[in-house]
């Protein structure tokens, strides 16, 4: 995940980590981060339901103001809303007419050999 927007000062590792325990668990911090290599955002690795939407930015109160930093995941995996997988989205999901409950697979049709689809 990486934070952009985010003021030098927040650069600091425990800071870091709490804003990240914000969103999910904190894991680890990719090397330039850490060693404060200043760029464009502060990247970490954090772990996350991905059966939740994940937030664009988060809200950091600082006194009587408050920082939208914005946040971007990288490498989301695609998750089936529909079988609680990863790796396929709901769209292509293969166990979609079983959940839905409304298709019916009969037995081979014996001169086809193949299986009759009903809907």
């Amino acid at each position: 995940m990486r934070f952009y927007d985010l003021p030098w000062e927040f650069w600091h590792p425990q800071i870091l980590a709490d804003m990240a325990r914000g969103i999910r668990i904190p894991l680890k911090f990719d090397k330039a981060t850490l060693e404060g290599d200043y760029g464009h955002f502060a990247c970490m690795l954090i772990d996350v339901d991905l059966s939740k939407p994940l937030p664009d930015s988060i809200i950091i109160e600082v006194g009587e103001d408050c920082l939208f930093p914005t946040l971007y995941f990288e490498n989301v995996p695609d998750f089936c809303s529909v079988c609680s997988s990863i790796g396929h989205s709901a769209a292509s999901c293969h166990h979609a007419a079983r959940f839905a409950g409304n298709v019916t697979i009969e037995p081979k049709d014996k001169n086809s050999g193949k299986r009759q689809i009903q809907n």
